[in-house]
């Protein structure tokens, strides 16, 4: 929502502190298009998706946040804006630590370092 847009610098504040890099965590391309696809063919409902593939996008989430645990940075995932709200659901029961921003929440001037990509394989 432009909401959150506009909010997306104190959001990011609140979630990395001051610092002037933040971290993410990012979807492999064609991973996003797979997501997309299926929000679409729900008529926006959600992602639905072969319970094998959502285990699979589940588990490595998991392990992009334990690794971002140990280095002690904060947990973000960047998607495409029409992902965020169903992924964040999505990711909601299993990875109460993980942020879940769109790209379009980012203010311009943050640096941002890819720290992970979670890729469909």
């Amino acid at each position: 929502s432009m909401v959150r847009v506009s909010l997306g610098r104190s959001i990011i504040q609140n979630i990395n502190g001051l610092s002037d890099e933040l971290p993410i965590i990012t979807l492999d391309p064609q991973l996003e298009h797979i997501l997309l696809d299926s929000i679409q063919a729900s008529g926006g409902a959600g992602i639905g998706l072969e319970p094998g593939i959502a285990e699979r996008i589940q588990q490595s989430l998991m392990k992009a946040v334990e690794q971002q645990e140990i280095v002690g940075e904060p947990a973000v995932l960047v998607v495409a804006a029409p992902l965020r709200a169903s992924l964040a659901k999505f990711i909601r029961h299993g990875i109460s630590s993980l942020h879940v921003l769109a790209f379009n929440e980012l203010p311009e001037d943050i640096k941002i370092k890819v720290v992970v990509v979670i890729g469909n394989n």
